[in-house]
């Protein structure tokens, strides 16, 4: 198989990120539900609660794997991490996702409604995009987003360096699964203006104060024609 680096995320018992706790993570490697021996990394602290460790491909050899990671640190907790190494034809494939979607922030997000296959959120000036016309702008994250349960998310809309438009949304979960939902008026996108560099970002501010880009991308802006 191939070597890779496995990202995964901690938390302390009041769900803040958890930084400083490399040295005090272990690893537990299953491969196709067999414990794996031997197998000792240290991990990397990327900082804000995130981490990496690298699987060689000596160890990395099974098609469904398991990775387990324990902190000794009194009340924190690691995200587990699965993966399923495929034949290089799905692994070519999953090369050419990856490019589309590097602009997005840490762990896999999905984009809802308005979006094409790229994750561009497409948007005309004037039009409501709520959830009363089932067009509210929605973010599903995996399990390296933080519990934004008390967290004030934002959908922030224009130029990189000078967001225009700014709204607050609100966060479900189902199964596990947390997403982010904003609901854009008229009124908001009514500011936008065609322009190859307009941007979104998603934004949560935790209960701690830290601020997560939680990710990021394109928005097509269009304009209605109007009458001559």
């Amino acid at each position: 198989m191939r070597s890779m680096v496995v990202y995964y995320r901690a938390w302390d018992s009041t769900q803040a990120p958890k930084t400083g706790d490399a040295a005090h993570h272990t690893f537990a490697l299953f491969s196709d539900g067999v414990a794996v021996t031997g197998f000792a990394p240290m991990a990397t602290d990327l900082g804000g609660g995130l981490y990496a460790v690298t699987i060689t491909a000596a160890y990395n050899a099974g098609s469904d794997m398991l990775l387990k990671i324990t902190s000794s640190t009194s009340g924190v907790s690691c995200s587990a991490k699965e993966w399923r190494n495929d034949s290089a034809t799905t692994l070519e494939r999953a090369t050419a996702i990856k490019a589309k979607t590097d602009q997005l922030g840490y762990g896999t997000v999905a984009v809802k409604s308005v979006t094409d296959s790229t994750g561009t959120i497409t948007i005309w000036v004037g039009d409501d995009y709520t959830s009363a016309v089932d067009r509210s702008v929605a973010f599903t994250g995996d399990d390296t987003w933080p519990d934004l349960s008390t967290a004030t998310i934002k959908l922030l809309l224009g130029k990189p360096a000078a967001f225009l438009v700014e709204i607050i949304g609100s966060r479900s979960i189902a199964d596990g699964v947390q997403t982010v939902a904003f609901n854009p008026t008229h009124t908001a996108t009514s500011t936008l203006t065609q322009t190859n560099t307009t941007r979104y970002a998603v934004r949560a501010t935790m209960a701690t104060g830290e601020v997560i880009t939680l990710c990021s991308g394109n928005v097509q802006v269009n304009v209605v024609p109007s009458a001559s």
